[in-house]
């Protein structure tokens, strides 16, 4: 059992205590952040702004986002199909469905560049008539936590 005598050591041990118990409820997970990532975001975005619900954060892998792996998979199969023999009409269609799906790798990845989250958020805001409309939309941010558009 500690036992504290002196005044001067209590006092300090109490502010420790305290700045322990601080810190520990002061801590947010990822997930708040996010929230209040996307939260900021909107409020600086538009003006009539309320939010309904946040769905779960995702990490997002570019490895594993299931439109990546398409165009990944569809790319290979074209290339495949090139190195068979064909007819001159077929091959043409294999190399242009070729330059499609690595065009669609190179935008998909494009668009993934500097985003680390995704997070569904539901709210409300106003349209341009003055008519409010509820909104269901992903948002993406970085490894800060800051919306990327």
């Amino acid at each position: 059992m500690l036992i504290i005598k002196n005044t001067t050591h209590m006092k300090k041990f109490g502010f420790l205590v305290l700045t322990v118990l601080f810190l520990a409820g002061c801590s947010s997970t990822p997930q708040d952040r996010a929230e209040k990532g996307v939260t900021t975001f909107l409020k600086k975005s538009i003006a009539a702004y309320e939010p309904i619900s946040f769905g779960e954060l995702e990490t997002l892998n570019l490895d594993k986002l299931p439109d990546l792996i398409a165009a990944r998979d569809s790319l290979r199969f074209y290339r495949n199909a090139l190195d068979q023999i064909g007819d001159q009409f077929q091959q043409a269609a294999n190399q242009a469905k070729v330059k499609h799906f690595k065009s669609l790798e190179e935008n998909l990845k494009n668009f993934y560049t500097g985003k680390k989250y995704r997070i569904n958020h539901k709210y409300k805001a106003n349209t341009a008539e003055g008519k409010s409309e509820e909104i269901d939309k992903d948002f993406y941010l970085t490894d800060a936590f800051i919306v990327v558009e």
